[in-house]
């Protein structure tokens, strides 16, 4: 379950109940509209793994959209599993390496210009959606 406590300075903090385990997180200063978002958002979430079905799409697009000091927190309360971000050439690689319709000469060239490619470019830059 999700609740959530408003301070005497004006923030936030959002409390994350599992069981017996709770955890605070703060949200800092924001709107009442954000902050009682946040808790419905988690809620869902929660109800969705508590089923076991997976996320709708207005949460799951909430959970890509917010920060990732939120998120960090999130997924330290057990709500949120941690991001895997593909770095670019991680993604090249694998991209290669998954077409096998390609011709000899054909992979040659996409070879050769991922060399160049990732000379340019930071090889971990990691790549967002």
């Amino acid at each position: 379950m999700a609740f959530l406590n408003r301070r005497k300075d004006g923030t936030f903090r959002l409390i994350v109940t599992r069981g017996e385990e709770r955890k605070e997180i703060g949200l800092g200063k924001m709107p009442k509209k954000a902050a009682e978002l946040c808790v419905s958002m988690v809620r869902r979430i929660q109800a969705a793994q508590g089923a076991g079905i997976a996320l709708d799409v207005e949460v799951a697009s909430w959970t890509a959209k917010i920060d990732d000091r939120l998120h960090a927190k999130l997924v330290k309360a057990g709500v949120l599993q941690q991001r895997h971000r593909r770095t670019l050439g991680d993604f090249i690689t694998q991209y290669i390496g998954e077409r096998s319709d390609w011709k000899p000469r054909t992979l040659s060239g996409f070879q050769t210009a991922a060399k160049k490619c990732l000379l340019v470019l930071e090889r971990t830059r990691h790549l967002k959606r």
